[in-house]
């Protein structure tokens, strides 16, 4: 599955957002030190979301697109 956080303008951020995206959804946690799963791996994370190229305006713009064209031709109810 191609998983991502949004579109950073740089391969490996984007690549770093998918993989806690992907861990977010295996371990059912936001806790950086459960997504890391050690503490390389928290830290990592950390990076990803301190870094200037990820925004929130970012990460929502590129999942308000995702969903809009996954809306494309169907009846949806928004509640």
């Amino acid at each position: 599955m191609d998983w991502s956080l949004g579109t950073f303008g740089d391969q490996r951020v984007n690549q770093r957002g998918g993989a806690i995206l992907e861990q977010m959804v295996a371990r059912k946690t936001v806790s950086l030190k459960r997504l890391g799963g050690n503490r390389k791996g928290e830290l990592g994370f950390g990076r990803f979301l301190a870094n200037k190229k990820v925004t929130k305006a970012k990460i929502i713009a590129s999942w308000s697109e995702r969903t809009g064209a996954g809306c494309v031709g169907r009846h949806i109810l928004a509640i």
